[in-house]
């Protein structure tokens, strides 16, 4: 029996006449050869009284039975069952379809094939439309529906967008696969979340029990400067877009080029709901020379939490700029913002303090050394060794009876010149300790004698204690005490003598600054080009030059992504990196900011661009400086590698992790002992 059946709609076996056929095709066909009905496009049918549905990529590919009546095994996916027939023109085959290219060739491991109602939904032949299953819908259920609760698709607290559009929102991500316009998704507005978006998001806050020992809390710290490259005066008023920890944005009233602090510090404590709670944004405004016509830092210490950068905005009045520049032609007019090394933070990732020690930093000429307290340095270095354990991973390669690594070893275990695996550790300034135990809170803060209370620049007008004592020349930019100032992150090596640390951090303190030393089990891993899964080759480059700091894009000379390859440590999007300027050659200190970023990877990709660093990673912050003070710097590039388990501590959450967040109303129902509208304060008297 030949396994090609013709699809001879309408002949005379089935009763018409050669009188009867053309009445019998219902009008949506001819009579054709053997008193048959053709029937027309979308219609089919021995007399094409039946309409044909809408055709799309199938979600699933399913066999289409025995079409030939032959029994047995179905035929395909090559040979082809059915010809001439109007559901299938081209013709189709029993089992899953035959998939070929323009030339004929087959494509193997392909799916997705063609299919009436996207093989998720019944075909009613007398209108022509698809009943779609449940979770599906269009014209030819070619996509998959929005969650839908009470509220309406996405609860009304969302947008229903495809998932090609959910990636092009998030940083200009490509998605291309085959369902790119078939699986949809809710894209929330900011405070709330959830699969339909019908959970509101509580308060953040950071868990009061986080203050042990001498921790402290890192909060968001951006500077933002306008400037021009050319000569040229600037006028009028900008506006601030602070992004709160649920992702909402709230924008500032207007804020005049010529602001000071207090004035900057006003608008972002005036924005609505309580977002930035009154007195408590801290300011400092720097001095401008060239074309820099203004520039601040400003932190948040009680918004806690990995918070967004701020953004600016210039268009306070349609599409017309409300600051603009006296440039006869095109104004050259922008802006930076980036953070200093002190981003704020959901995870402790360097939470483990190696107790009983405090050091200081002693300033060098090519790099800066840890230096430990005289009469107990012995037992110090000890602890410090043991503390630092391993850094690569690997446990096999430690090394003395510390059973700890070097962090500049190569991947034998020697010590190779090369930082493949350094340590992370955190600083936090011990000066604020009250190690004498007679600190009166309210005298000594307000006592400009005091001196064992770490002082900044970056204060808040209403609690700059210091500033009547401290002001400048200029009478401005007082001292004020910042008795909890944040840890920061720095990079360190043992060469044998020294702990070695990459940062230039000294030149901000005294050579008696003590800090308190934490330490992490995450490993800090070089990033490379050419590294396998392996081992590093032995000319493998450990340094990429990278453009453009101060932006959110970094340009390197080499493909650190992991798509296709088998490197070990690669990038992958969310990927947490450190660029770290590792060249300890130079007589004079390497070329990194005082506080090291981390950053998350956003995006990585080959950009289509004609400069010599052609492969961009698009970051979720501006670089700080400190890098060159020219236009790129070879730095090398470290993937971290967060702690694992109990030793990684989330101590941002919602109510603070010392409640449970009422998802309806976005409301905190604190524990027993814990109050505020976050959870974030500890009172015996709450129940």
């Amino acid at each position: 029996m030949s396994k090609i059946f013709t699809a001879l709609v309408a002949v005379c076996m089935f009763g018409f006449t050669a009188a009867e056929c053309p009445n019998a095709c219902s009008s949506h066909g001819s009579c054709g050869a053997f008193d048959s009905c053709t029937c027309y496009r979308n219609w089919m049918a021995n007399d094409c009284s039946e309409r044909i549905c809408q055709f799309n990529l199938a979600h699933v590919d399913t066999p289409k039975g025995d079409l030939d009546s032959s029994s047995g095994k179905l035929s395909g996916p090559s040979v082809t069952i059915i010809e001439d027939s109007d559901l299938y023109p081209a013709g189709t085959q029993e089992s899953f379809p035959n998939m070929v290219d323009s030339a004929g060739t087959v494509l193997t491991n392909t799916a997705h094939y063609y299919a009436e109602c996207s093989n998720k939904g019944i075909c009613d032949r007398s209108t022509g439309t698809c009943g779609c299953f449940e979770g599906y819908e269009g014209s030819g259920c070619q996509r998959a529906s929005c969650p839908v609760s009470s509220g309406g698709v996405c609860s009304s607290h969302g947008t229903c967008e495809t998932i090609r559009t959910l990636a092009d929102m998030d940083n200009n991500n490509v998605y291309e696969l085959w369902d790119q316009d078939a699986t949809m998704g809710c894209n929330c507005d900011g405070g709330f979340q959830g699969s339909d978006c019908s959970e509101k998001i509580c308060k953040f806050g950071p868990d009061p029990l986080y203050y042990d020992d001498f921790q402290n809390i890192r909060y968001a710290n951006f500077t933002y400067d306008f400037y021009t490259t050319a000569s040229a005066a600037v006028s009028g008023n900008y506006s601030i877009i602070f992004t709160d920890h649920s992702g909402q944005e709230w924008q500032t009233e207007a804020i005049s080029i010529n602001a000071d602090c207090d004035a900057v510090t006003d608008a972002l404590e005036a924005i609505p709901n309580k977002v930035i709670a009154e007195d408590s944004v801290n300011c400092y405004q720097f001095a401008v020379t060239g074309n820099t016509h203004a520039k601040y830092t400003v932190s948040f210490p009680n918004n806690a939490g990995n918070i967004t950068e701020i953004s600016i905005n210039k268009y306070l009045d349609g599409a017309r700029p409300t600051l603009y520049t006296d440039e006869t032609s095109t104004s050259t007019l922008d802006w930076h913002v980036y953070s200093n090394g002190f981003k704020g933070e959901d995870e402790d990732m360097v939470p483990d303090e190696c107790e009983g020690i405090t050091v200081s930093v002693l300033t060098g000429t090519a790099y800066h050394t840890l230096v430990f307290d005289a009469t107990t340095s012995t037992a110090d270095i000890k602890a410090l060794k043991i503390c630092l354990g391993d850094s690569d991973g690997d446990m096999t390669n430690n090394v003395d009876v510390y059973n700890w690594d070097h962090g500049d070893q190569a991947s034998d275990g020697t010590s190779g010149g090369v930082f493949y695996w350094p340590h992370l550790i955190k600083l936090v300034d011990a000066t604020g300790d009250d190690s004498d135990g007679d600190f009166d809170e309210d005298k000594d803060m307000m006592d400009p004698s005091i001196t064992k209370n770490p002082i900044t620049q970056l204060c808040s007008s209403t609690t700059a204690f210091l500033n009547v004592y401290s002001l400048q020349a200029d009478g401005t930019n007082g001292w004020c005490l910042d008795k909890n100032r944040p840890g920061f992150y720095a990079v360190l090596y043992y060469d044998g003598t020294d702990f070695i640390i990459f940062s230039p951090v000294a030149t901000d303190f005294g050579a008696s600054t003590k800090f308190h030393v934490y330490t992490t089990t995450g490993t800090l891993n070089l990033v490379d080009s050419s590294e396998t899964a392996a081992t590093y080759d032995s000319g493998d480059s450990a340094a990429y030059t990278m453009t453009r700091k101060y932006s959110d894009s970094m340009y390197t000379t080499a493909d650190l992504s992991c798509e296709g390859t088998t490197k070990k440590y690669c990038l992958n999007k969310n990927d947490v990196v450190l660029f770290i300027n590792t060249d300890m050659t130079s007589t004079t200190l390497p070329k990194n900011p005082a506080y090291t970023n981390m950053y998350t990877v956003q995006k990585i990709y080959t950009a289509e661009n004609s400069e010599a660093h052609p492969f961009q990673i698009v970051l979720d912050g501006g670089v700080n400086a400190g890098y060159t003070s020219g236009t790129g710097v070879s730095a090398s590039v470290y993937k971290f590698i967060p702690p694992a388990g109990a030793a990684a501590y989330n101590y941002v959450g919602e109510c603070s992790n010392r409640g449970i967040c009422d998802s309806t109303l976005g409301v905190c129902t604190c524990f027993a002992g814990y109050t505020s509208d976050n959870c974030g304060t500890q009172n015996a008297l709450a129940h």
